[in-house]
């Protein structure tokens, strides 16, 4: 599995480079009628046309959620040049003040490798094969208050710094679905998912605590870390600093883990062209073997209290005698030991709870929409988006829809374009507050969907009457 734990690496290395961590459609899209995932938000919902989707492209998401701006570590100097949070002339007021207590960023990448749906009378049913990849960190607030404020007392200073995380996971899923009226205006769905687990990667930093005086300075650390992957064979390597950690020749190569999550829904129309819809994705865990498991972690205190019996007579070799021992006394806080797991771990899903409110005009092909998703993360806070939309349908094979999304993550502007259910292409909460390089100023929460797929059969008994719609009917007829 070594090869998948240097996949594992890299999604963390995506994470640092900058690749919404949740839904895997366009929130925008869940109003639209032609669009073909829409079951993938709500199993209840369908689209105007069974589909089958191109393989790979049929639909791919990247989605990012980040609690935090660049506002936050970038400021306007005395000059009107931009420095960092770290420069003298910003004070630690201006950047810790509107900092939250957990920094968290969030990125999700999915791909659907083989989808198909279709229509049995008004029954839909759906197949699919999707690969998923999720990755996030958590930096405390603590830490940048050490980094900007270091030892303002003489009586000391005491930084506890405490559950920094970083993870990162790759799954497939195996879904198979359907959803069918059970009265004339109540529609039901659902979706089995088998989970495969490929690899994951965790690194806890449980407590860093820095504790400054006069006298000397006592750091105490707490790390611990975990690589699930079939053939995974970490070893301790101490003549490797400063980690002593090994990752080794792949021995075997196989599943890590398997899961399995449901998803849920229903739709629910009180009277013409009004409904609402609620749904629970991705209900279910992921159990990772402990065959497939290796732990590593490090535990230690090192006190600084500067260098002594310095004289011009032994001033070089004694430093470089005391820089030593001090180099080995830090060292192990970050020099590993291994420990064996005590069984098959299981990790949650990112399960959302959606709610979905649609009234819509001219004979239905203008409807507004209200949407809300709740996503339980298993580290940092949940995210919270509430989406307003606008949807246009008035020429059928072109739908366009338009939205601005409130978030807990950043809030932003959202569009997406379905064309004929071939083509489909979304934007969902993007800032319109930018930097020169387009990067977005506060917090912000962009999603980016494409697809490509080939309509197959209509649902049987089309919803829409087109007698009174005049010159928009003569258009779509």
């Amino acid at each position: 599995m070594k090869k998948s734990i240097y996949f594992a690496g890299l999604v963390i290395l995506l994470v640092s480079c900058g690749l919404r961590c949740k839904a895997q459609t366009s929130a925008t899209g869940y109003f639209m009628e032609g669009y073909s995932y829409r079951y993938m938000m709500n199993p209840a919902l369908v689209s105007e046309h069974g589909f089958i989707s191109i393989p790979v492209l049929g639909n791919l998401q990247a989605d990012v959620n980040y609690n935090f701006g660049i506002n936050q570590f970038l400021f306007s100097g005395d000059n009107g040049n931009l420095v960092t949070f770290m420069h003298p002339s910003i004070s630690a007021s201006q950047v810790l003040d509107n900092m939250l207590d957990m920094n968290d960023f969030r990125q999700n990448l999915n791909v659907g490798i083989l989808n198909f749906g279709f229509f049995v009378g008004k029954s839909f049913f759906n197949f699919g094969i999707n690969m998923h990849q999720d990755a996030s960190f958590g930096i405390p607030k603590e830490l940048f208050s050490f980094l900007k404020e270091g030892m303002q007392s003489s009586t000391g200073n005491v930084y506890d710094i405490r559950n920094m995380n970083m993870n990162a996971k790759a799954y497939v899923d195996i879904a198979i679905g359907g959803s069918t009226p059970i009265f004339e205006n109540i529609r039901v769905g659902g979706r089995a998912k088998l989970l495969l687990g490929a690899a994951s990667a965790k690194l806890n930093i449980n407590q860093c605590k820095i504790e400054m005086s006069e006298q000397n300075w006592t750091v105490t650390s707490d790390i611990e870390a975990t690589v699930y992957g079939e053939g995974v064979d970490l070893s301790i390597n101490k003549d490797k600093a400063p980690f002593y950690v090994d990752f080794g020749t792949p021995s075997s190569y196989g599943l890590a883990g398997m899961g399995f999550a449901v998803d849920l829904g229903a739709t629910y129309t009180p009277f013409e062209n009004m409904t609402v819809s609620v749904a629970v994705t991705d209900l279910g865990a992921m159990s990772w073997n402990k065959n497939a498991t290796e732990k590593i972690y490090a535990k230690g205190t090192a006190t600084y209290s500067g260098f002594d019996n310095l004289t011009s007579k032994n001033m070089d070799e004694e430093l470089d005698k005391q820089a030593e021992a001090l180099g080995d006394q830090f060292g192990k806080l970050i020099e590993f030991k291994e420990a064996q797991p005590t069984g098959n771990e299981s990790g949650k899903l990112n399960t959302t709870f959606t709610a979905g409110l649609e009234y819509g005009f001219l004979q239905n092909r203008l409807s507004a929409g209200l949407l809300y998703n709740n996503t339980a993360v298993e580290y940092g806070s949940n995210i919270n988006d509430f989406t307003i939309s606008a949807n246009l349908r008035f020429i059928k094979p072109v739908q366009f829809s338009a939205s601005y999304t409130f978030s807990n993550y950043g809030s932003g502007f959202g569009a997406a374009l379905d064309i004929a259910q071939v083509l489909f292409i979304a934007i969902d909460c993007y800032s319109y507050k930018l930097t020169p390089q387009y990067a977005p100023v506060g917090k912000a929460s962009p999603s980016i969907s494409i697809g490509l797929n080939i309509p197959l059969n209509k649902m049987k008994d089309a919803r829409r009457d087109l007698k009174q719609l005049g010159y928009f009917g003569s258009l779509i007829k």
